[in-house]
């Protein structure tokens, strides 16, 4: 179950470089870029991080990346930054507000990354390696 999946190296060091240069460009200064791509590229970031380490079929670790970015965003929808003592890290990476078309940023980020994991399975320049299910 837990072992070090080298296929999926590749695709988070992309996603967090993608990730790093949307942070610090400020999304090439388009609001959409920052907010939502950000969302899209943390949530795929997410799941392939839970790809690296875990042994899991695609469809329980999109239900599970899925979840766990739903339930941060409607913490933000009760402020609960706010009983953490707020800084900067928490509000980067827990958020500051709820927006409902981030959840649709989350399902469509979600989706792409189980689409993209199944096509690193199948793809034949990976069969030298573990695959699942």
């Amino acid at each position: 179950m837990f072992t070090i999946r080298e296929k999926y190296i590749e695709t988070v060091a992309l996603m967090f470089l993608i990730g790093i240069l949307i942070f610090l460009t400020d999304g090439f200064g388009i609001q959409w870029v920052r907010f939502y791509m950000g969302d899209f590229v943390a949530v795929v970031l997410l799941y392939f991080l839970v790809s690296c380490v875990f042994s899991v079929e695609i469809k329980k670790k999109i239900a599970a990346v899925l979840f766990f970015a739903l339930f941060l965003e409607v913490a933000q929808m009760f402020h609960t930054q706010h009983a953490m003592q707020s800084s900067w890290f928490i509000e980067l990476f827990v958020g500051s507000t709820f927006d409902v078309i981030d959840l649709v940023a989350y399902l469509v980020a979600a989706i792409f990354a189980g689409c993209l994991d199944f096509y690193l399975q199948k793809n034949p320049s990976n069969n030298n390696q573990n695959t699942e299910t």
